[in-house]
């Protein structure tokens, strides 16, 4: 069977993303390349990981300023901070990308990649 071939090469980091997110751009990017599992067709995917990232970041930071579970003055019922759930269910969007980009070790193990034609001369420099 015949796939059609996306171009390999990397996509552009979009601006609207803030540094935590462009950061990570920049490493999962090369992590993907680097697999030999990067295209142009991936943007959209890569910006919705690196946006949930970015988001998981800042809800992190907020849960651990204000504590991860509340108390209600009125009722004394304790209940998960609203930024420690939406840390949470970032973490699983992250995984369920992460793994549709075989960057879990399950995931990983159904990658098909196609072999390196040449040799990286720095590559060939630091690993021989």
């Amino acid at each position: 069977k015949q796939e059609p071939q996306p171009s390999t090469d990397s996509p552009t980091c979009p601006g609207q993303l803030g540094i935590v997110g462009r950061n990570e751009w920049r490493r999962i990017c090369a992590e993907l390349e680097m697999l030999g599992v990067i295209s142009l067709a991936e943007r959209p995917a890569i910006l919705r990981y690196c946006h949930a990232y970015q988001q998981h970041h800042d809800f992190e930071r907020q849960a651990k300023k204000d504590g991860r579970w509340q108390v209600s003055a009125t009722t004394g019922v304790i209940s998960e901070h609203p930024a420690s759930k939406a840390a949470r269910d970032l973490a699983n969007q992250m995984i369920k990308l992460l793994s549709a980009f075989g960057m879990t070790p399950t995931s990983r193990t159904r990658l098909a990649v196609k072999e390196k034609t040449q040799v990286d001369p720095d590559e060939k420099l630091f690993f021989g």
